[in-house]
């Protein structure tokens, strides 16, 4: 795409609320493209909007087709230097993702199209028959073609078609440690379907813990952010979810598999009261008075809410907001009386951590940091930390929230299963 193009459709792709402008936009600036140019950018889009369409089975969703084809559309001479632009990324899935609107179907030009490419298949199969005779034999690259039959012929011959026994290439290798980071270490394979539940199973033996008592760990952003990971997440989603991180964020991360034991707070249940000073109010009075309030022996309930300290990524600066947790939402309210919803957050689209990014400076150390969990967790001039952090009063309170948290996220499931094994075997 032309350089002096690109800048306005990249403001495009930035018209999220309005599909049918976006629409009208890009077609209007198509249309000013000459003609060669205009079939070639349709024809890529089409076939890559196709293999996106597969992607139940091909693992290429929108996304990681943008990630690799923004950057090829998008380069010149001018830019052959430049960085990943994310701004690529986006204006390459939003094309996909309208290519049928964009570019809408033409009846007369598919039929010209279909005779287009039946002259062509006819033309290309007389020139493959009548090879050896438009191109007179080279016997240098006959020894050569002879050479590639041989090897293609034992290649077949080989048992699961693996040549001389050679490992197959292509399998996802990650660093798993024991405990910490000065554990002990196991280079574990990972495809795109691998749980963490299955790593756990793998390396139970290696820690002495049955599989139910463990818990993988994603650690991250210099050892500052660190979260359970849920038994059914695909360990390979959250490997390269880092690949759209900053070098500086992504440089150390780590994933450790540690007893279960040290989330019990936030998971389980218990008999510990939680305490804490709120302001009360009853039917008779108007006036509200400080009071010390406990809540024990698991009675509590559903929907939570409280004043919260925030800051999203945009500034550092946390300021005083009342939060809900209530049908599945994280929710921020401007009043104190949970009227006026200021934003909200699906507790099943968004991944937390405890801790915070140190130079944030929160006012208090009991702080979690959640971001999108499609892990996009981009920097940029207008919004340069690291997600968004919720500061709580004390642990308790952190502990009651992220515990209806957790829970919301996994009402049925949210502690692993014992491993089962087949007494047949033994």
């Amino acid at each position: 795409m032309p350089r002096d193009e690109q800048e306005y459709f990249h403001q495009v792709s930035l018209v999220k609320n309005d599909r049918l402008e976006r629409i009208r936009m890009y077609k209007a600036a198509f249309d000013q493209f000459p003609k060669i140019h205009y079939n070639t950018i349709r024809k890529l889009l089409g076939h890559l909007q196709f293999i996106v369409s597969q992607s139940d089975k091909n693992q290429m969703t929108v996304d990681n087709i943008a990630s690799l084809w923004g950057v090829t559309l998008m380069n010149t001479e001018a830019r052959s230097n430049e960085p990943y632009n994310h701004r690529d990324h986006v204006l390459v899935a939003d094309l996909i993702n309208l290519y049928t609107e964009v570019f809408p179907e033409n009846p007369k030009e598919m039929e010209q199209e279909k005779m287009n490419n039946h002259r062509d298949h006819v033309l290309v199969a007389d020139l493959i028959n009548l090879y050896t005779e438009v191109f007179p034999e080279n016997p240098k690259e006959m020894e050569q073609e002879k050479m590639m039959l041989q090897v293609l012929k034992k290649y077949s011959n080989q048992p699961h078609g693996n040549l001389n026994n050679v490992k197959v290439s292509g399998e996802f290798r990650v660093w798993i440690y024991l405990h910490n980071k000065k554990g002990e270490t196991y280079n574990i394979a990972i495809g795109p379907q691998k749980t963490a539940y299955e790593i756990c199973c793998e390396l139970a033996t290696k820690i002495n813990l049955p599989v139910h008592e463990l818990i993988l760990e994603e650690l991250v952003l210099n050892d500052n952010l660190i979260r359970p990971i849920h038994y059914t997440e695909k360990v390979l989603d959250i490997v390269l979810k880092w690949g759209y991180w900053d070098d500086a964020d992504r440089k150390d991360n780590c994933l450790i598999l540690s007893p279960i034991e040290k989330y019990n707070s936030y998971m389980i249940e218990t008999t510990k009261p939680i305490e804490g000073e709120l302001r009360f109010a009853d039917c008779k009075s108007k006036n509200f008075r400080a009071f010390m309030f406990a809540v024990s022996h698991g009675n509590l309930r559903k929907p939570i809410e409280g004043e919260l300290r925030f800051a999203d990524c945009k500034s550092k600066n946390f300021r005083a907001f009342m939060f809900a947790v209530s049908h599945g939402n994280l929710s921020c309210y401007k009043d104190k009386m949970c009227k006026q919803l200021f934003t909200s957050w699906k507790i099943e689209d968004i991944v937390w951590y405890l801790g915070n990014e140190p130079k944030r400076s929160p006012p208090s150390k009991h702080t979690i940091t959640f971001i999108s969990k499609d892990g996009k967790a981009i920097r940029s001039k207008s919004s340069p930390w690291f997600g968004n952090v919720l500061a709580f009063s004390d642990e308790a309170f952190k502990v009651l929230w992220i515990g209806i948290m957790w829970k919301t996220a996994h009402p049925r499931d949210f502690l692993p299963p014992a491993q089962h094994i087949n007494i047949m075997n033994t």
